[in-house]
């Protein structure tokens, strides 16, 4: 789940721009410029049921103060230290209105609509699925100068309990990339602690970070990194394997410089057309991944930068680095953007509308199986911008 609008997955986050402190103003002065008033001597003037200690009137005013007082002070102690939610998803009422209608011209049309009607759990020996590895065991590989698995899969969750959607997916990426590989889920937990033992120079930065999914997409640069591999948000699924289509990963040439893979989505000025769901790695080491976190330390305490994830970690962020990259040192060590529809096939402003009744989660048609269809034989892989940010 990535820091696009997306999915990402991630998530975790208050979303919606509430405010308590967003009261009117008129009503305020008004509560105030009467409490002003509440003295010992200003008992004797005033309406008969300010003056009357015994008034029901006085009470229930009195009261209503009081719990007044209290919401406040717990809105100011609580929220701060909230849980982070999920995002709100932020598809539009009415959005899907034409769904019924597309859905049944394209069953009625001469090819209908392929795949399986709905989305099943995986299946099969999992015996035969990617190898889990626990983040401590590859951290003590590294600490004890042991080799690393050479087809690494990295997702994230704020813990080890994913919810069963997620589960689901995440257990495709094991089905479909078999035993070569080597499955790794991070918590938050095993994020700092990643960053603690070897990127000690970022962990100020990391730990100011507002929010969790700040931190969520800051880290997925340091898999890359120390690691190598495959980074996919929960959202985003394999339509195959990604060796398939990134041959250098079979490769055995211990000389050759690792490459590093991103996405692309949409028009190339398009501010969000290289999202941050997926990266890929051939080998450990790539100084590209040292430009994000570098961009998070330079703009971290800039406003026009860290009120929202999109623009200090997420993809504006990815995409300066990206152009930054290409311009200066591109030519040393590599790093391939993937063409339009290999890797976000369901773009935000391209993709047919038909297209979105099936593949957004949002979507009271979403059917999984059927969106796979639409984009199995031009695609890598489908992410359905579940805008779960975690």
């Amino acid at each position: 789940m990535s820091s696009t609008k997306y999915s990402r997955v991630a998530s975790y986050e208050l979303e919606d721009g509430r405010n308590t402190s967003d009261y009117n103003e008129e009503s305020y002065r008004s509560a105030n410029s009467s409490i002003s008033r509440w003295r010992p001597r200003s008992l004797l003037t005033g309406p008969r049921w300010l003056r009357d200690k015994s008034s029901q009137h006085k009470k229930a005013f009195r009261l209503g103060l009081v719990l007044f007082v209290v919401l406040v002070l717990s809105a100011l102690i609580v929220l701060p230290n909230a849980p982070d939610l999920p995002a709100l998803p932020t598809f539009h009422e009415g959005e899907f209105d034409a769904c019924p209608r597309l859905l049944g011209e394209a069953e009625s049309g001469a090819q209908g609509l392929g795949g399986p009607s709905d989305s099943k759990q995986s299946t099969g020996d999992q015996s035969e699925w990617a190898e889990v590895m626990m983040p401590s065991q590859l951290i003590e590989l590294v600490e004890h100068g042991k080799p690393l698995p050479r087809l690494l899969i990295h997702q994230s969750w704020k813990t080890r309990d994913l919810p069963s959607r997620f589960q689901k997916w995440s257990n495709d990426w094991r089905r479909i990339h078999g035993k070569r590989w080597t499955y790794v889920l991070w918590t938050d937990e095993d994020n700092r602690q990643l960053v603690e033992k070897f990127y000690p120079e970022y962990l100020e930065t990391y730990n100011n970070l507002p929010r969790e999914i700040f931190r969520a997409d800051m880290i997925r640069n340091i898999y890359m990194h120390k690691f190598g591999g495959v980074y996919g948000d929960l959202d985003l699924i394999p339509l195959g394997p990604i060796d398939k289509h990134i041959t250098q990963f079979l490769a055995h040439d211990e000389d050759a410089k690792p490459i590093a893979f991103v996405g692309h989505m949409g028009e190339d000025n398009f501010e969000h057309s290289i999202p941050n769901a997926f990266f890929a790695a051939t080998k450990p080491g790539h100084p590209f991944f040292y430009k994000p976190l570098d961009y998070v330390v330079k703009h971290q305490n800039e406003p026009a930068f860290n009120r929202e994830p999109e623009k200090l970690t997420g993809p504006v962020a990815l995409r300066a680095c990206v152009k930054e990259w290409q311009a200066s040192e591109g030519k040393t060590h590599e790093l391939r953007v993937l063409e339009n529809g290999k890797i976000y096939p369901l773009n935000w402003s391209g993709a047919p509308k038909l297209n979105w009744c099936l593949c957004r989660t949002h979507s009271p048609w979403f059917n999984e199986g059927k969106c796979n269809a639409l984009y199995e034989n031009t695609a890598w892989t489908i992410t359905y911008w579940t805008h779960s940010w975690s």
